[in-house]
């Protein structure tokens, strides 16, 4: 009798086993949507400004070499997700993203003069209107622990690339105590790709067998960067953007 009880429990036990085993068809798409916040960060610029004209100077090569700490404001995040579970409660997500903040800056960078016979000249950015846009390619590994029949966290932790475009729409000006032009006004861009971490996490509340809503957080950091701008290069060592989000996961 004991060994029929044997006998009958072990396919149970199979069973059990093979519906927590790999099931490459349990796939999920998602879609996250909400607030970017850039952290502030320092941009180096090694450039060479070819200003046409300055009053008693003429045409004049200005080197435009300084670090200055830019502030963005908070701005907006949008991800698309599509993951398959490999093992149990484990996922392998990709995530594209794009994310997009503005902000301003001015800066003076140069003194000309004095001179017996020139003026002394400031020279700078006086308006400069920054447009950050970051386009996140991601490969997570994501873990989903259930807290009751409706609640559950989701946390991950993936590797991948960032284009990083800058886009600077600024004007360069010269003042001193009695006179004021501006030289030129430009808008310039340009984009690079960077190695890129993140970490998520979510909770959420599933509204059906296969459809889930929540809030969610990622950390999203950005190696070094660079930018061919203002006539050289205009680089950061790392970006970092936190960014809270609205979350939608349908389960096929």
């Amino acid at each position: 009798m004991a060994t029929a009880c044997i006998v009958v429990a072990a396919p149970g036990l199979m069973a059990q086993s093979d519906a927590t085993g790999p099931n490459p068809e349990d796939w999920y798409v998602g879609l996250d949507v909400g607030a970017a916040f850039v952290m502030d960060f320092t941009v180096r610029t090694e450039s060479s400004l070819h200003l046409p004209f300055l009053p008693g100077l003429g045409p004049v090569i200005v080197p435009a070499d300084f670090p200055q700490r830019l502030s963005l404001d908070p701005g907006i995040r949008v991800n698309g997700s599509v993951a398959f579970r490999f093992w149990r409660q484990l996922h392998l997500e990709f995530q594209p993203g794009w994310i997009r903040n503005s902000g301003s800056a001015s800066s003076t960078f140069e003194t000309l003069g004095p001179d017996p016979d020139n003026p002394f000249y400031s020279i700078g950015i006086t308006r400069s209107d920054v447009d950050l846009t970051q386009i996140p390619l991601l490969a997570h590994l994501v873990g989903i622990a259930p807290l009751s029949e409706r609640w559950k966290i989701r946390v991950g932790l993936g590797i991948g690339a960032v284009l990083s475009s800058l886009c600077v729409d600024y004007s360069i000006d010269y003042f001193n105590d009695s006179d004021y032009g501006r030289l030129s006004a430009k808008s310039e861009s340009d984009f690079d790709i960077s190695f890129a971490y993140q970490f998520k996490a979510s909770l959420e509340y599933s509204l059906s067998e296969d459809l889930a809503v929540g809030i969610g957080y990622q950390f999203l950091g950005v190696g070094e960067t660079q930018w061919d701008l203002l006539g050289g290069k205009v680089s950061t060592p790392d970006l970092y953007t936190h960014s809270v989000l609205a979350t939608v996961n349908y389960k096929f």
